[in-house]
């Protein structure tokens, strides 16, 4: 079934029915905003801050996101470091019995000590050679003869970085706070 009504008996203004030549457009309203002049300078102020103060805002957060993790990162490599493997120095001659080859050394608490090379190394040190050996101070059969990694170097690293960011982030941000006034 077809609708029969007119476009205005169906209440749509902006529609001619045949038998009515007046044309009913709706007009928009418009919203008066009776605002202050001062009013709305405090919202462009709120929404639009100066330089030093959104300078201050990215450095607070960004002192927050380095210096802590970077001061943490720094206790963590710390313990490394205390925990870790201490290693002990060593003047060694290196041998080789025909079999094998090694290095050997003295140590005050473990007296003589003997490492052998793995299959494939060692080929470089000639026999009867001075030879520097690194070994654990705790198990002396944990040796090497080239200087060892100290432990946490990279969580070291990262720490110092972390930490110089943060205090360059918050000395900027000091300087935005006298500059702001």
């Amino acid at each position: 079934m077809v609708d029969q009504a007119s476009p205005s008996e169906r209440g749509d203004p902006t529609k001619t029915d045949d038998s009515s030549a007046v044309v009913i457009a709706a007009r928009p309203r418009k919203v008066q905003q009776n605002f202050s002049r001062r009013a709305r300078r405090v919202a462009y102020d709120l929404s639009m801050p100066d330089l030093a103060t959104s300078i201050g805002l990215v450095t607070e957060v960004l002192t927050w996101a380095a210096l802590v993790p970077g001061v943490l990162l720094l206790l963590v490599a710390a313990v490394l470091r205390l925990a870790g493997i201490r290693w002990h120095s060593a003047d060694g001659v290196a041998f080789d019995d025909g079999r094998r080859r090694g290095v050997r050394w003295f140590d005050t608490r473990h007296g003589f000590l003997e490492g052998v090379f793995p299959a494939g190394t060692g080929s470089d040190v000639a026999a009867g050679s001075d030879v520097l050996v690194y070994y654990d101070a705790h198990r002396p059969d944990r040796w090497q003869v080239s200087e060892p990694e100290p432990p946490g170097k990279i969580v070291l690293l990262l720490g110092k970085i972390l930490t110089v960011v943060g205090l360059l982030s918050a000395a900027a941000g000091l300087v935005a706070m006298v500059l702001s006034g």
